[in-house]
């Protein structure tokens, strides 16, 4: 049985990491989607453990245990042809936001039946290892050992550039070979080897495979790529190329919203020498910048695999320019090029996704900035666009905007707004120049663009929005979002739920400081918490019933303590799409030694007094993770 539980930790973590990051992209890249639908899996482990209870006369045995497996060869394919194509049965038009209960619902729809089959397969084969004068725990230590090398692959294979659909067709491979190898000798054996062949049959098709299915939910499919970064694809349809970045869009090639960015940005520059895009150099921004004739133009990509594909998919007016010997592009996290280098430039460009996840609110934080504002040379700009609303911004979107704007003013003084349906920010130390001098250098440039013009920059600075906004911003004193508070993932969510349920708009359920009230709440949960130890301890001893608590406490901390670290590590490093598995993995890892040793030194131990030992010890990591963050 050793053999079946390290191959059943390794199918589970496989699964739960390629439907997971499959479940990110369905739900636009969200990180929160990761921890409920962490949850539910781990209840839907629960659940399938439990479902024979062991006073049941059905007994666990190896024609039983071969037949889960071969079962789950079949779900984990399935479940993956559900989650591509979840939109569309929801009945949501491409590119459309879905009934949000329908979403949330399909959730456990869709794990269900993948997490429930595991959990029984881990009860019985634990029964049967027990059986045969092992324990528990140490089943639990052979399926955590699996579940670590699942991890380790499922990482390994992203970085080598496997898709999602790679990494769960190894998962069904190892299920089905477990299962044929778990049955005995007979007829029935090599029916369960019939997975099995077809399953490795499949292998050579793959990559045609994945295309045929992200293009279920998008038909006109150009190309999909899995990077460490999340699903990148381009789309295209009636001559316009369209990219999205976990399925939310971050560019598309006939609009103009990029062109103005562009152009606004470097005309605040009387003479631009040397300047820094950060992200997006693929998407017509450096043909823009080349216009004003600057010496030397920096470019760092995030995704380098974005940026290959990118570069040689979309068209020559968007990728004009890269082969520019004044052009350097770079692949790295901008977050660190920026730490490791000290050179100052005249414009710094942002040119990243809007803030509404994890990954890219970190490019939109009172750190960020600064760390940018020290790159600046003496009257330097920096500049990026917020996706905003033309002719009304709601409450909510004021406080969304306002956070990053307060946050932006803690460095760079000088900040201004101009209003439209992708709103340009522009900042400085120094007082920034008007209309009338941006025409001018405009036309003594001789810039071509479609829409930006002397009239145009006339319009953007003179029209009746940018004094409203301006207004209605001043009168708004939310917190400013930084790496640690990051407000703004919290208003971009609520904005996001506003399109189902409008009165959330208001904000008005946001309108108090979370930090004194979110501590009394901390406080009275735990001396509820303490209360209830106190009660379980003196009504039962904890190895009886009041084992249960502990356990369940164990469980409640443990995953509050995992999302606390799994957000902080993407804020920290944007590569959570990435290294989920080695994050799960190195939980897993955890478990795994703990078990181990209990099991090894348990049965010398007397009382309970260890135990109490580790309960109180337990607070450890949680002072560990506050000081680190």
């Amino acid at each position: 049985m050793r053999t079946q539980l390290i191959a059943l930790g390794t199918v589970a973590l496989l699964a739960q990491v390629a439907l997971l990051r499959e479940l990110s992209v369905a739900f636009f890249g969200s990180e929160l989607i990761l921890i409920l639908t962490l949850g539910v899996w781990l209840l839907a482990v629960g659940v399938g453990a439990v479902s024979l209870r062991p006073g049941s006369r059905s007994q666990p045995s190896a024609a039983h245990i071969s037949r889960w497996f071969a079962a789950m060869a079949v779900i984990l394919p399935a479940a993956l042809v559900v989650v591509r194509n979840l939109r569309p049965l929801l009945g949501a038009l491409p590119g459309a936001y879905p009934a949000l209960a329908g979403m949330l619902l399909a959730v456990p729809v869709i794990l269900l039946p993948v997490a429930g089959p595991l959990g029984r397969l881990f009860r019985d084969l634990a029964v049967l290892h027990a059986r045969r004068g092992g324990t528990l725990a140490a089943a639990y230590a052979l399926e955590s050992g699996g579940s670590l090398a699942g991890g380790l692959l499922a990482t390994a294979l992203l970085l080598a550039g496997a898709s999602n659909l790679v990494v769960l067709w190894l998962a069904a491979v190892t299920a089905a070979a477990c299962g044929w190898w778990s049955y005995g000798p007979g007829v029935q054996r090599r029916l369960v080897g019939i997975p099995v062949l077809v399953l490795l049959a499949a292998g050579p098709w793959l990559g045609g495979l994945d295309a045929r299915l992200t293009a279920m939910d998008h038909p006109d499919l150009m190309a999909v790529r899995d990077t460490p970064y999340g699903r990148l694809t381009l789309l295209h349809r009636g001559g316009q190329k369209v990219v999205l970045v976990n399925d939310a869009l971050v560019h598309e090639d006939q609009g103009t919203a990029t062109e103005e960015l562009v152009h606004l940005a470097a005309l605040q520059i009387a003479r631009p020498d040397s300047l820094l895009v950060l992200g997006g150099t693929a998407r017509g921004v450096i043909a823009g910048l080349l216009q004003h004739e600057p010496s030397l133009i920096t470019g760092v990509e995030l995704d380098r695999r974005g940026f290959e594909l990118e570069r040689r998919l979309l068209g020559p007016a968007d990728t004009k320019g890269l082969d520019d010997p004044r052009v350097g592009i770079i692949c790295d996290d901008p977050r660190a090029w920026l730490r490791g280098h000290r050179r100052r430039f005249d414009l710094i460009l942002i040119h990243m996704p809007q803030p509404d996840s994890g990954l890219s609110n970190r490019y939109y934080t009172r750190e960020f900035f600064a760390l940018c504002a020290a790159h600046l040379s003496p009257g330097g700009v920096l500049a990026f666009s917020l996706r905003s609303a033309e002719n009304y911004w709601t409450p909510l979107l004021i406080r969304r905007n306002a956070s990053i704007l307060e946050a932006l003013r803690r460095s760079l003084p000088e900040v201004t707004i101009l209003p439209g349906t992708t709103s340009v920010v522009l900042a400085s130390r120094q007082r920034l120049p008007g209309p009338d001098e941006l025409a001018r250098r405009f036309m003594r440039r001789g810039i071509q663009a479609r829409l930006m013009g002397p009239a145009y920059i006339h319009y953007l600075y003179t029209n009746d929005r940018r004094r409203e906004i301006a207004g209605q911003l001043a009168g708004v004193h939310p917190p400013a979002n930084t790496d640690l508070h990051p407000i703004c993932y919290q208003y971009s969510l609520a904005l996001w739920l506003s399109r189902f349920h409008r009165q959330l708009a208001g904000a008005r359920w946001l309108g108090w400081t979370p930090g004194s009230r979110t501590l009394a709440a901390a406080v009275g949960v735990l001396l509820l918490a303490a209360l209830l130890m106190v009660v379980v301890r003196r009504r039962r001893p904890v190895t009886g019933g009041g084992s249960l608590w502990v356990v369940l406490w164990a469980g409640w901390y443990g995953m509050l303590l995992e999302s606390v670290l799994v957000l902080a590590y993407q804020t920290a490093s944007g590569v959570l799409y990435r290294d989920l598995g080695i994050l799960l993995t190195m939980f897993m890892a955890g478990l795994t030694a703990g078990t181990w040793w209990f099991d090894h030194k348990w049965p010398s131990l007397r009382g309970n007094r260890l135990l109490r030992l580790v309960l109180a010890g337990s607070a450890l990591p949680v002072v560990l993770t506050v000081v680190l963050l």
